[in-house]
């Protein structure tokens, strides 16, 4: 996004991404161009926002997530980075880069003692729903959601895993109670 980091490629970037979204106000890739720039230009706080907005949106944005981890790392809020590349790994597993830097983080937060990666339920509802045990998955995502309510990315893929398994008035209800608390929310 910003031609070799320098300010006045990350300026560029900047300008462009808010000039898309002034008549794309839900346009995901420039609230993603917007929240790189940022990073890329040291804006953290505003960095952070852009990629709040792209998670409103898809709160299942992998590099939304991945953005917004580093970004709360440089600003220090090690809790709130960990638990973005948590969601990030959750959704994606098998990204070797995402393991590393979460290993990392759970070694600067908390040391070396507490640097290992465990299967969140989350993660599990999204392994049985990439192999297509939808029941399982529903399950486990129902578990998730009654825990943590403002999990919306457990919601959507709730949502899905109802409409994957043919439950579609189930699922179409639960994207409407998604709409009412999240009217931005595209999935759903």
């Amino acid at each position: 996004t910003c031609a070799s980091s320098t300010g006045a490629g990350c300026a560029r970037a900047i300008g462009m991404a808010h000039h898309i979204l002034a008549t794309y106000p839900q346009c995901l890739e420039a609230h993603q161009m917007l929240g790189e720039a940022y990073l890329a230009n040291r804006q953290y706080e505003q960095a952070s926002e852009a990629f709040e907005a792209v998670l409103r949106l898809d709160p299942e944005h992998i590099p939304a997530h991945v953005g917004l981890g580093m970004t709360c790392e440089r600003l220090g809020r090690l809790d709130r980075a960990v638990t973005a590349f948590e969601h990030a790994l959750e959704i994606k597993p098998d990204l070797p880069e995402l393991r590393s830097q979460l290993l990392r983080l759970y070694t600067d937060a908390w040391g070396s003692e507490y640097a290992h990666l465990r299967l969140s339920r989350a993660g599990l509802a999204r392994l049985y729903a990439k192999g297509h045990m939808l029941p399982q998955a529903i399950s486990e995502f129902r578990q998730v959601v009654a825990d943590q309510p403002d999990r919306v990315d457990a919601q959507v893929a709730l949502a899905e895993a109802l409409w994957r398994d043919e439950q579609e008035e189930e699922a179409a209800e639960l994207c409407h109670e998604i709409l009412g608390e999240h009217p931005e929310a595209l999935k759903a």
